[in-house]
């Protein structure tokens, strides 16, 4: 079994997470953003907290600036 897997497993164990944990990247430009696959932007203005909720409900990754 690899280290992050079994470091995930791990975590997973004792912390009982609810849901999977979400990252969160800065980048230099949007250049660098419109590179990423899979990548949902949002029409509309969202709140951050709203955005993270997003990400980790729907499982999305999601860009904006």
């Amino acid at each position: 079994m690899s280290k992050w897997k079994e470091l995930d497993q791990t975590l997973n164990k004792y912390l009982r997470l609810a849901s999977f944990p979400i990252a969160v990247k800065l980048l230099e430009d949007d250049q660098e953003l419109s590179r990423i696959n899979f990548l949902k932007r949002p029409k509309k203005k969202l709140a951050l907290c709203q955005i993270f909720s997003y990400s980790r409900y729907y499982g999305w990754t999601i860009g904006f600036t």
